[in-house]
């Protein structure tokens, strides 16, 4: 092998390296197992539906709701369980609901991408 072939192939793999080591960064800063979860006192001021639809033919239906916290913040959660389905939570809120929000939130997030819906119970 040449040298020129030699120093490509180290510079591919310190390159393969790299990005591997930025994909798994990237992951785990978006997995919110380690957030503590958060309990606020809310209002449910809106609700939406967002329905997507993809080149294969499928249609998934995602169930958004937006809540008003005591201190004025407004923060909207895409509804997700493992243990009811998210339309059923979705049409049990009604607006001008209270209740006690529980949620995992990561640091700086300002999107809903970024928030996760744990729970909401009624007062």
């Amino acid at each position: 092998m040449t040298d020129g072939r030699k120093a490509l192939l180290i510079i591919l793999g310190a390159f393969s390296v790299c990005a591997l080591v930025v994909i798994a960064v990237v992951i785990v800063s978006k997995r919110p197992q380690k957030e503590p979860e958060q309990i606020a006192q809310v209002e449910v001021i809106g609700k939406r539906t967002h329905t997507s639809h993809s080149t294969k033919g499928s249609t998934s239906t995602f169930y958004l709701v937006n809540f008003k916290f005591l201190g004025g913040d407004e923060k909207e959660f895409k509804i997700t369980s493992k243990t009811r389905s998210a339309a059923e939570i979705y049409n049990s809120m009604q607006e001008g609901d209270t209740g006690t929000l529980t949620y995992k939130e990561l640091k700086n997030a300002t999107k809903f991408d970024h928030r996760f819906f744990v729970s909401f119970e009624k007062d």
